[in-house]
């Protein structure tokens, strides 16, 4: 038996900082870290970087193929971005959901460029 003391799993969910870690074991992202802190792809085979006219970056990432949720639904584009529009809908970007961590004040946007 294992036991775990964590709030929620769910990341669209009120969760602790010290609590985060545990998405991990649950969840896969578009990137992971290697051992030495190196991002590593993961859900994303590869990604480009690029610089804004406004002075920010732009990522657009390449999506692992062949890959399915445990309910057999396609892993693509679409499932991406519905992820992010959950997660990052604004009433979630404020200190006391995800705003605590820093990374929603610099998404700007995103969007499907096509199924990939």
């Amino acid at each position: 038996m294992f036991d775990c003391s964590i709030l929620s799993l769910p990341p669209i969910f009120r969760y602790n900082p010290n609590e985060f870690f545990a998405n991990n074991w649950v969840y896969e992202g578009l990137v992971s870290y290697g051992e030495e802190g190196q991002i590593l792809p993961s859900l994303a085979s590869s990604w480009t970087e690029e610089e804004t006219s406004e002075g920010g970056m732009k990522y657009t990432f390449l999506l692992r193929q062949n890959v399915t949720f445990h309910d057999g639904v396609v892993w693509d584009c679409a499932a991406a971005k519905l992820n992010l529009d959950h997660v990052l809908v604004e009433v979630l970007r404020t200190p006391d959901w995800h705003g605590w961590y820093g990374v929603p004040k610099y998404i700007k946007d995103w969007e499907c460029t096509d199924e990939t």
